[in-house]
């Protein structure tokens, strides 16, 4: 509303106006003044203040007496009417009438009128009447005035001795009418429709009037759909004579309605070799009913992403300030699951290790690292003992110390053979073994001994002794399956120095070996198994936990490295036994002298998917090329696979390096790719990888391709990787979890201690297997399609680069995933 101010101009007029029909119109520049000699008449009222545009204004007239010798007189009787039109700024016009009379004695009429007005603005029109005129209002009287009557839409002011009413005069058909009355709500407010920017508001005006029907027409109407935001109604109120009157309000509707957030699902990535963070990237989105609206993360897409679980979360805030979020966890898997070193030179830890069981009932396969070198204060006293060596067991579930036990006399050497994963006492949990084939028995240098633990409390359960010296009896451990269904799994024990007779004759074959198979129930001997040459030394390695003869019984293979074939010294030799009886099922023997067949043998997986369980001999002597070649890398080393079920040769590996000795670690893994094969690995100590000498290496292969699934090399000279090895599923369900890849290195360095050994636990990840389930799966390829096209989560080349072509975008990369998943297609390279 336009306020406009009222400025006072004093108006006289210097002659009698005309009666009747006679009127005056004053401007705000008028000086004009109308007198006689003895007669002042003055325009006294003061106009409201005028609502621009368009509103009626009234003006009330007020009449004081101001007579003199009555020069000026209206005809006798009759009434002086005054009419004052004032017009506003948008040029609409209001009328206002004055019917009074104001006599002095002698019968003239005498009176001053003031009017105010504001300059510029609006014209005053003030028409003067001298003859008598009824109001054409009937509800105004010429002498009575009724306030409460709100029909007559006046106003009436007392002023000295006279009343003065006003009216509103539109016209004369309207006289009765007045104008409508209209009542606006003063704010109307509303949240949004769900999933739209505003929403369709209705309300209610209120309109009374004394010549109706009233209509009432409001823009915009009730019912319209109105955005966020405040909007501005004006309501019209109009009756039948064309009395109008408006108002108007606010309409306000909030947006009370938050963005959805969609985040992305869960991702689970592997750490590459010696990485402790990696990058992921991940998407998030935001729709909001009113506006895009973005989504801000933390931590953001792309960041580097610690070992562990992070949490990411996703915020989007609107134009309201509506906000949501959502969440999400990002787990970054070590590769390297556990890492462990001796505490002074010559430990050796890691001398053995081994992985199946679980000791402590959580769920999780626990595993155990020896330590042969190691030292031990002696019981009762400060006095160390040097060479006891130890036995650790660690947890499966977060690589924490389970059990410590040491051997029991200077140079014992405990740990020198260890299996772990056989129930021998049948409570429930798994039991470990180990070997001290350098022990002392009552004076016998050497004679051994081996000692059955406890996986639950890591108590003694068996202890078995060499009978004489240098038998050398824990030179090879294990546990095996109950072989006389007594419900107690059973375990064997090899000694390698044995002397035992031979072929009738009264003469011992000396260092030929034995190989003993006792009852977990009771420890009494089940059978005993000899050599049949002297210095075989049957029992420097053992195999047990396959099924060869498919009878149902556990058998298992026993290496003679030492073994002299025909003449071939150290050519070796392997046998295959029964575990139920103990009768020889096959031989394999060493085709060159120093080849050391049977230094380390398997006997637990399956490869070529028929028939019983399949064995792998290492043999680290063997010189390579065959003769014939060129060139001879000597002690490059070498592993056969053979058929369980005939004994015919699957797969030969060569060393590529001389003195790499491949095959001085041998073994089977259940099936990592998921493509329904048993897979391997192959261990060579010796090898100079990335020029390292003797750092070592050890390569998981594919049992159904014999391609490259894992490798893994020793980072400084003279670590020996590989030196122990052993596979295993991260838990005991059905499924196995996750493979895991423990590894010994007896010769690492730790700071300045040499030889102090080293494990380490890792977390196999083969091609494609982009989740680290141990699986080719659906997953799988939805991972590696996020990585490509939408930059998404994380594909480690090892991992995601099934080409080998060193880029991981490639559409090709995605084939054959698919092809490996579905169809069972190997992938055929390997980084």
């Amino acid at each position: 509303m336009l306020l406009c101010l009222i400025a006072m101009t004093l108006l006289g007029f210097s002659e009698v106006p005309q009666l009747g029909a006679s009127e005056q119109t004053f401007s705000p520049a008028d000086t004009t003044i109308f007198a006689s000699a003895n007669t002042q008449l003055t325009l006294t009222t003061t106009l409201p203040d005028i609502l621009c545009p368009g509103e009626i204004i009234e003006v009330c007239a007020n009449l004081s007496q101001n007579c003199g010798s009555g020069e000026l007189s209206p005809l006798p009787g009759r009434n002086l009417i005054v009419y004052v039109n004032a017009g506003d700024c948008g040029a609409n016009v209001g009328q206002a009438g004055e019917d009074t009379v104001q006599t002095d004695s002698q019968g003239n009429a005498c009176f001053s009128l003031t009017v105010s007005f504001t300059p510029g603005l609006f014209a005053l029109r003030v028409k003067f009447q001298g003859e008598a005129k009824p109001d054409s209002c009937p509800e105004v009287g010429n002498s009575a005035c009724n306030p409460s009557d709100p029909a007559a839409n006046k106003r009436c002011t007392n002023l000295s001795s006279a009343n003065t009413c006003a009216t509103y005069i539109v016209d004369s058909a309207a006289c009765g009418c007045g104008i409508p009355i209209l009542t606006c709500p003063a704010f109307v407010t509303q949240g949004n429709n769900p999933g739209q920017c505003g929403a369709v508001v209705n309300y209610t005006v209120e309109a009374s009037g004394k010549c109706g029907p009233i209509s009432v027409a409001c823009l915009p109407p009730a019912g319209s759909f109105f955005l966020v935001g405040t909007t501005h109604v004006v309501c019209t109120a109009t009756d039948t004579a064309k009395n109008s009157s408006s108002c108007s309000f606010p309409v306000t509707v909030q947006d009370l309605e938050p963005p959805q957030v969609f985040c992305n699902q869960n991702i689970s990535v592997t750490t590459g070799p010696g990485q402790t963070s990696v990058p992921v990237a991940y998407s998030a989105s935001a729709v909001d009913n009113c506006a895009s609206s973005g989504s801000v993360c933390s931590p953001p897409s792309g960041s580097l992403f610690p070992i562990g679980v992070t949490t990411v979360t996703c915020t989007a805030t609107d134009a309201a300030q509506n906000s949501a979020s959502c969440s999400f966890t990002v787990t970054v898997n070590s590769i390297l699951f556990f890492q462990h070193s001796g505490n002074f030179s010559g430990d050796q830890l890691g001398y053995s290790v081994a992985g199946g069981g679980d000791v402590n009932g959580d769920g999780f396969t626990d595993f155990l690292v020896t330590i042969p070198g190691a030292d031990a204060g002696g019981a009762g006293n400060s006095v160390a003992l040097l060479d006891v060596g130890s036995v650790e067991v660690y947890s499966g579930a977060d690589g924490e110390l389970l059990i410590h036990t040491d051997g029991l006399n200077d140079g014992d050497r405990l740990g020198g053979s260890a299996s772990i994963g056989g129930d021998v006492n049948n409570d429930g949990y798994a039991d470990f073994i180990a070997g001290s084939p350098e022990a002392d028995v009552n004076g016998m240098v050497d004679a051994g001994a081996a000692y059955v633990y406890s996986g639950l409390d890591g108590s003694v359960l068996y202890e078995i002794k060499g009978g004489a010296t240098a038998d050398r009896l824990g030179g090879s451990a294990g546990l095996l399956e109950d072989l006389n269904d007594d419900n107690y799994d059973d375990f064997m024990v090899s000694a390698p120095g044995a002397d035992v007779g031979g072929g009738g004759a009264s003469a011992a074959f000396e260092d030929a070996g034995a190989i003993y198979v006792f009852s977990g129930l009771d420890g009494s001997l089940l059978y005993q198994i000899n050599g049949e040459e002297a210095a075989n030394r049957l029992g420097g390695s053992l195999g047990v936990g396959g099924d060869v003869d498919e009878d149902g019984y556990e058998d298992f293979i026993a290496g003679t490295p030492e073994a002299d074939i025909n003449g071939m010294v150290d050519a070796g030799a392997a046998y295959v036994y029964s575990g139920k009886t103990g009768q020889l099922l096959y031989p394999t023997y060493g085709s060159a002298t120093g080849d050391q067949l049977g230094y380390s043998v398997g006997i637990s997986g399956n490869v070529d998917g028929t028939g019983g369980d399949d064995i792998i001999i290492g043999v680290p002597g063997k010189d390579t090329p065959s003769a014939g070649d060129a060139a001879t890398l000597l002690d490059a080393g070498a592993a056969y696979i053979y058929s369980g079920s005939d004994g015919t040769l699957l797969y030969e590996f060569k060393g590529t390096g001389t003195a790499d000795r491949l095959g001085g670690s041998v073994g089977f893994t259940e099936d990592i790719d998921d493509d329904n094969y048993d897979d391997f690995y192959l261990a060579a100590p010796d090898a100079d990888p990335n020029g390292l000498l003797d750092a070592g290496s050890v390569t998981v292969y594919s049992g159904q391709t014999a391609q490259p699934l894992f490798e893994a090399d020793g980072a400084d000279s003279g670590d020996r990787l590989g030196g122990s090895v052993s596979i295993f599923g991260s838990t005991t369900g059905e499924d196995g979890g996750t493979t895991r890849f423990l590894i010994g290195a007896p010769g690492a360095d730790f700071g300045t201690e040499t030889d102090a050994g080293s494990a380490f636990v890792y977390q196999i990840a083969f091609k494609g297997d982009l989740n680290g389930d141990g699986r080719l799966a659906a997953a799988d390829v939805v991972l590696l399609l996020n990585c490509i096209f939408l930059g998404r989560g994380f594909c480690p080349p090892e991992i995601a680069d099934l080409n080998c072509d060193g880029s991981i975008v490639s559409p090709t990369d995605v084939v054959i995933l698919l092809n490996a998943t579905f169809l069972g297609e190997p992938i055929n390279c390997v980084q």
